[in-house]
């Protein structure tokens, strides 16, 4: 029987033939528009901008 994840709705079944490939990284390209972005687009940007330089400041430790 499968079980559903509440939190994201994401299959948590064992059945590897349930199993897709996601991508993951930080490295992927995604179109952003100013000119359409909202208020939450906005915070998302600078909380992004924000962990990316935490990230840098870390990685030269």
């Amino acid at each position: 029987m499968s079980e559903m994840n509440t939190n994201c709705g994401c299959d948590t079944t064992d059945d590897a033939s349930n199993r897709k490939k996601v991508p993951t990284g930080s490295f992927e390209d995604v179109e952003f528009s100013e000119e359409l972005a909202d208020a939450d687009d906005m915070e998302a940007q600078a909380r992004a901008a924000a962990a990316d330089y935490r990230a840098d400041q870390f990685s030269g430790e």
